[in-house]
């Protein structure tokens, strides 16, 4: 937004109040992934749900540039949900529970 705002000398004088806003920890996203999993109908294994909380620990610790967890929380749900398809597809008939449960082995790297 920064970059945004200075791409135009009289751009920043138009907006007269910024609002900053932290980065979600790394549980709070991972609240954040497993509220959409719930909302979708998915539980997520505790060992999904580590694999996610150490994805969000590692790209704070590796400070990475600012990004948006939440967003890349709901960007790891779908790509869980695309896994966990591709991983049940060889199945003939999946159990209820097992269309329901994502896994560790669904979230990517």
């Amino acid at each position: 937004m920064q970059r945004f705002l200075d791409s135009n000398p009289g751009l920043r004088s138009r907006f007269t109040t910024t609002i900053s806003f932290a980065d979600y920890t790394p549980e709070e996203a991972t609240r954040i992934f497993k509220s959409l999993a719930e909302t979708g109908g998915y539980l997520p294994s505790p060992e999904c749900l580590e694999v996610v909380a150490e994805h969000f620990r590692q790209r704070i610790a590796a400070g990475d540039p600012p990004f948006a967890n939440g967003r890349e929380a709901r960007t790891i749900f779908e790509h869980a949900v695309i896994n966990q398809a591709n991983r049940l597809a060889a199945k003939a008939d999946p159990s209820d529970d097992e269309l329901c449960e994502l896994r560790a082995e669904d979230i990517g790297g």
